[in-house]
């Protein structure tokens, strides 16, 4: 995706980055609880982040990392009035499935590692309180 840096191919480039994370990304964000509406916008913004900072970008080798760290971040603005045990572990098992690690969601989401791991096994509770029902 070095194309994306370049004024040149930019455009085809980004075409090519949202359609091979667009959707991926909405569903990411719906699972976070939003509805379709705010999904949608969510999602654009995030898009829209990625291409007026594309330029700024580096490691694009973790180009899945960039665009999910933005979509976690989106998310989080959208929930900044609600406490984090409502929305932080839903994001953190989504994340986690993703293949990221603790530190980095800390990283992304700038919270300490401790409230990431503690929301990661209180979504897995429930989960396994679920199954168990």
């Amino acid at each position: 995706m070095k194309d994306l840096v370049n004024e040149k191919t930019r455009r085809k480039a980004f075409g090519q980055l949202l359609a091979k994370y667009q959707q991926q990304i909405y569903f990411f964000i719906r699972h976070q609880g939003l509805d379709h509406e705010d999904t949608d916008e969510v999602t654009q913004d995030v898009f829209l982040t990625i291409y007026r900072n594309v330029s700024a970008l580096k490691l694009l080798d973790e180009l899945d990392w960039i665009i999910y760290g933005f979509a976690a971040e989106a998310c989080k603005k959208y929930f900044k009035l609600k406490p984090l045990e409502e929305w932080l572990p839903t994001m953190t098992a989504h994340l986690k499935q993703k293949g990221f690690s603790f530190k980095n969601i800390a990283f992304r989401l700038e919270l300490p590692l401790k409230e990431v791991k503690y929301a990661y096994h209180t979504f897995l509770s429930k989960q396994t309180a679920v199954q168990n029902a």
